[in-house]
């Protein structure tokens, strides 16, 4: 409690999130109208494992698994004449290394663990064999591995930092990935 005087006038002022019946309010309690003080039900597991699956168990609801074995077949899709087709993708060395020096430096990295402030740092010896494994990913219709591949991590957005619920999931994918994309 803290006694504040204004032009003779005493004021008791309590601490936020003090009621009358409690002197102070343990972190992991919180309020329930309905009845007495309760834990959260979710995040007060002990094991990071558990908290680890807590938030994989939430965050597969925002996902969607492909069903591999409906995939349309390219030649149908396409109903257009053969030199409407869009054939060869051609990725310059000069746009690769705009793209790279243009990575924001306070990005994370992703699954390959690349951070962007390596990858900016070394674009000029970076950018010929990463346009060579642009156009060759292109030309083959296969991407590496890691870049399908992202590290879901998550991020508080408001109320109790004790319930899963109050975070949202991001994916932290390769920085080449992205590169490629809006190259």
């Amino acid at each position: 409690m803290t006694k504040v005087q204004r032009q003779g006038q005493e004021q008791t002022l309590k601490p936020q999130g003090q009621d009358q019946n409690q002197t102070s309010r343990n972190k992991d309690q919180i309020f329930n109208p309905q009845g007495p003080r309760t834990k959260p039900s979710n995040l007060n597991a002990k094991d990071q494992a558990q908290i680890t699956e807590l938030f994989n168990s939430r965050f597969s609801s925002f996902f969607t698994t492909e069903n591999k074995t409906e995939v349309p077949c390219p030649h149908t899709v396409f109903n257009g004449n053969d030199c409407d087709k869009l054939c060869d993708i051609v990725f310059i060395e000069d746009e690769v290394m705009k793209r790279l020096l243009r990575l924001r430096e306070d990005k994370s990295a992703g699954v390959d663990d690349i951070s962007s402030r390596f990858l900016k740092a070394v674009s000029p010896e970076v950018a010929i064999p990463a346009t060579l494994l642009f156009s060759r990913s292109m030309s083959e219709g296969k991407v590496p591995h890691y870049w399908k591949m992202a590290n879901v991590t998550p991020i508080f957005k408001q109320g109790s930092r004790n319930l899963a619920e109050n975070y949202r999931p991001i994916s932290l994918t390769c920085h080449l990935s992205k590169v490629m994309e809006s190259t």
